[in-house]
């Protein structure tokens, strides 16, 4: 299934929602929940729980000091919007064929950073398929 959480995080309700989010300390951020609505409202857990783990991770490749491909995985994990599960599986595929080709020897900071991507990727498969049946109001 498709995601919207995209689209809604470009609505004027989600950015507002986040902005307070953000603002609250951890063991009160639940009771933003009867300020917004419930697709609002899971929108912020799967953003905040599950997809900025990912995006946050991008940071760690533009990090790296080894010259190998890790500004360009941050750049492509910056920009990734992943709309359905099987942009997940694709990436799967994609970063777990180049760990079989990626030299580990010259470049082993890099190798663990993907291999660490490829395992984070995993996670928030799992984690989709989870959100998809809990929260359907984020799917399409």
């Amino acid at each position: 299934m498709n995601i919207k959480i995209y689209d809604i995080k470009r609505t004027d309700k989600y950015k507002y929602a986040e902005g307070v989010y953000i603002l609250l300390p951890d063991n009160d951020k639940y009771k933003i929940e009867n300020l917004v609505s419930k697709e609002v409202y899971s929108a912020l857990l799967f953003n905040f729980h599950v997809l900025r783990k990912i995006e946050d991770y991008c940071c760690t490749f533009f990090e790296c000091k080894e010259k190998g491909l890790s500004y360009e995985i941050g750049c492509y994990l910056q920009k990734r919007e992943y709309q359905h599960e099987g942009f997940i599986q694709r990436d799967i595929d994609k970063f777990s064929a180049l760990l079989k080709v990626y030299n580990k020897e010259t470049y082993p900071a890099e190798y663990n950073l993907i291999t660490n991507l490829v395992n984070y990727l995993y996670w928030f498969q799992k984690k989709w398929k989870s959100y998809e049946e809990s929260h359907p109001e984020l799917f399409k």
